[in-house]
């Protein structure tokens, strides 16, 4: 509606891309870094090997810095794709986190927020 997609990434990591416009209420004055945003990320498994992921886990852990959470996961039943749900107020965070896991992981970040929250805001619109 009107809202202007602002882009942010990093020279360093190009492929990783965050729309900040879509993170925060229509009428927030919030900038980036000012609130924890949540971030549904999207895995899919390179060569469909579901094995080596685990596997890096196992033997590394999540390899997330400090700062980025992790709150949930999912798997699809066919091991194709995770999703996981994770909050940070930094993307670079994400991107640094990323990293560990690019070489076997495809990855996509949408910014989310909560159904209650979500209703909130377009009440007013309604």
């Amino acid at each position: 509606m009107g809202r202007k997609n602002v882009e942010y990434s990093r020279a360093n990591l190009p492929d990783i891309t965050l729309r900040w416009a879509d993170c925060f209420s229509r009428s927030s004055s919030a900038t980036q870094g000012d609130i924890d945003v949540l971030y549904m990320v999207i895995e899919r498994f390179k060569n469909n090997d579901a094995k080596a992921v685990y596997r890096r886990f196992r033997d590394r852990g999540r390899m997330a810095p400090e700062g980025l959470s992790y709150l949930e996961s999912w798997v699809e039943t066919n091991f194709d794709r995770c999703f996981q749900l994770m909050e940070c107020g930094d993307p670079g965070l994400i991107e640094e986190w990323a990293a560990h896991w690019r070489d076997l992981v495809e990855f996509e970040f949408v910014p989310v927020r909560r159904s209650k929250e979500a209703a909130a805001i377009i009440a007013s619109e309604l």
